[in-house]
Formats: C-alpha cells, sequence, structure tokens
C-alpha cells in the first residue's frame, strides 16, 4: 500500500519492498519464515513470548532463548558471557535460572567498554589487592549470612572482574575492522551494533542479539518505515555476507 514498491528477490516467485534491495539480493543467505505471528496486541508481553517461546506467567519467570543456548552449550570466549544483546531490552533476563546468567546488555554501542577499563589512577595490580580485600569481606558475610542471594551477589562480581581481564574484550571494538567494511554495514548505531556482533560470535559468544527499534510508526508510516530500512538494508545484508565468507 502507498509509495511502497515491490522488487524481485534472488528467489524466484518471492519479493521484498523497494527499500531493501541488499536484502533482496542476499535471500541465499537466510530463511524466510511466513507463519511467525502472535495474538498478542501488547508490545512488552509479545517482545516476553518472541524471547521466550512463552506468554507471561505471574507463577513462572521464563529465561531468554539466547541464554538457554548459551546455559546448554557455553561459551568459548574466556570471560565473556555466553549471550549478549547490543542496541536494546528484551523484556527478558535468566528468568529461573541463576541471576548471573542473565544476557549482558550492551547500550553504549559507541563506548561499550567505558565500563570495564580501569579508573585512572588504578593499577590492574592495585585491583587484585582490592579483589583479594572484597574476598575476605565477601566470606566473612557469607558465613554469618548462608543466603542464595549472597552467593549470586559474589557471582556478579566475580563475572565482572573476568570480564575485565578477558582476552576478547577487544571483540567489541570495530575500529580495526577495514573503513570500506564498517561503511558497508552503516555508520549509524545498528550498523556498529552488527558488526560488533560478527566479532563477538568470532570470539566465541553463543549467542548475540542486534535490536533495531522504533519500527512502531504510527505517524508518518511511510516515512519513517523507509528510515529504518535504510539502517536495516545495508547491515543485515552486510552480516549475512560477512558471516558467510567466513
Amino acid at each position: 500500500g502507498g509509495p511502497t514498491k515491490v522488487i524481485d528477490t534472488s528467489i524466484k516467485g518471492v519479493q521484498f519492498s523497494d527499500s531493501l534491495p541488499l536484502l533482496a539480493k542476499a535471500t541465499r543467505r537466510f530463511s524466510l519464515i511466513r507463519t511467525l505471528h502472535s495474538k498478542d496486541p501488547n508490545h512488552d508481553t509479545a517482545r516476553y513470548l518472541l524471547h521466550t517461546g512463552y506468554r507471561r506467567d505471574e507463577t513462572v519467570d521464563h529465561p531468554h532463548v539466547g541464554r538457554l543456548i548459551a546455559h546448554e552449550l557455553g561459551t568459548r570466549a574466556e570471560g565473556l558471557p555466553g549471550c549478549i544483546t547490543v542496541g536494546g531490552s528484551s523484556d527478558a533476563g535468566s528468568g529461573h535460572l541463576s541471576p548471573e546468567l542473565a544476557p549482558l546488555r550492551i547500550e553504549k554501542i559507541e563506548k561499550p567498554l567505558e565500563d570495564v577499563s580501569l579508573p585512572q589512577g588504578l593499577s590492574p595490580s592495585r585491583l587484585a589487592d582490592r579483589e583479594k580485600l572484597l574476598h575476605i569481606q565477601n566470606g566473612l558475610f557469607a558465613r554469618t549470612h548462608p543466603d542464595e542471594a549472597v552467593v549470586h551477589h559474589q557471582k556478579a562480581y566475580e563475572r565482572a572482574l573476568a570480564m575485565m581481564r578477558s582476552p576478547h574484550l577487544k571483540a567489541f571494538d570495530i575500529q580495526g575492522e577495514k573503513e570500506a567494511l564498517r561503511k558497508a554495514y552503516g555508520e549509524g548505531p545498528f550498523g556498529k551494533a552488527c558488526l560488533m556482533a560478527r566479532r563477538l560470535v568470532e570470539a566465541g559468544v553463543r549467542f548475540v542479539e542486534v535490536t533495531l527499534a522504533d519500527w512502531d510508526t504510527h505517524n508518518v508510516n511511510f516515512n519513517r518505515t523507509k528510515q529504518l530500512c535504510a539502517q536495516l538494508d545495508p547491515a543485515m545484508a552486510t552480516l549475512l555476507e560477512d558471516l558467510g565468507s567466513r
């Protein structure tokens, strides 16, 4: 409807919007599923269903599907979690699994490691001394307060410190990629997030989710959808080609 036109894809009989010319050429790289649907009209609960496979239930908190995959397969990236979400929230976390297994959310795409770097004046050796002191204090508290929440709190610190020391932190830095490839993905946040996702998968992270938001285009729909497709098309098509070539 409206001004949107259709174009042929590389699959005979399948057509896309003319706002997705690069994905139309890359259809050999993915499966087009037309039967995925939800009768849930609410945004939050529909996102929950998409990410967990279950409708919201007040008695059960279900885990993010990426977290389940990482839980079963582990991660091959030392110090990094098995599930990372980039650029948005999925309304699903660790669910009934341990809290420290929740997906790691990366919201600052331009500076993803801003909160991982050591503060000015704090050397790795001083950090190690502080870690020993923290371990002693937490150990004393845990012995007098035996509770599951205390254990999870300790593991959260361990996870954070392990990430700070991970040899795979460079996977978050896309500046090492060739300029031509960075431009192919697109210079907006979504393109950068997709390139970061490829690097994270390459480093051994089992599941990476990238979000491009604001498709709720009730107002000025055709213009806004075209603008969103201009971000989606180069980033997703380049990601598929990049993964395929590797």
